[in-house]
């Protein structure tokens, strides 16, 4: 894909949701088609004839969580990429977006250039190891709000049953080392 990108943004604090907003249509080659506080009037949107090639959508949302909302887009309107956001969504919740089908996870402390590049990563391959994502991977990199915290490693991979192996496995941990300026 190619060219501009539409996408729909939901997020409940007004603030965020304008910032994300702004972001994004500053850069020039986003549209932004829909900003909502929540997943319901998103998926209303969608059954009224809205198209969006990506959503982006808060894991904390108050009436219908964003795991919610991931599943009714996976359901419904399967060819939509979602990339997710959390305020710490490391372990169990980062799992659980990915099995559900989220093209990445970002940290809600991400800077515009994180999220300009996970947007485009996403919109132009279909995807984007955020720096949480690659830690939860076991490929050594740490998010800063981590980057004190002794981390326990393990075979994440496994933990997160994605089927990553041979070839594919050892393209990503390139493409992770190969993206990340602070090195593995």
């Amino acid at each position: 894909m190619d060219g501009p990108c539409t996408v729909a943004v939901v997020e409940h604090r007004y603030l965020v949701r304008v910032g994300l907003v702004h972001t994004l249509e500053a850069a020039g080659n986003n549209t932004v088609a829909l900003a909502v506080a929540s997943g319901g009037d998103l998926l209303g949107a969608l059954r009224t004839g809205l198209a969006v090639e990506m959503v982006l959508v808060e894991m904390e949302l108050p009436e219908m969580n964003g795991f919610a909302v991931l599943a009714q887009l996976r359901e419904r309107h399967e060819a939509v990429r979602v990339l997710m956001m959390g305020h710490r969504p490391g372990g169990g919740p980062l799992r659980r977006a990915i099995r559900q089908g989220a093209f990445t996870v970002l940290c809600t402390d991400y800077c515009e250039a994180d999220l300009l590049k996970a947007v485009h990563d996403v919109h132009l391959t279909g995807n984007h190891f955020s720096p949480a994502m690659r830690c939860e991977l076991g490929l050594g990199w740490k998010p800063r709000e981590e980057a004190r915290r002794p981390v326990r490693r393990s075979n994440a991979i496994a933990k997160m049953k994605v089927k990553v192996k041979g070839r594919m496995l050892e393209y990503w941990k390139l493409y992770c080392t190969m993206t990340n300026p602070h090195g593995p």
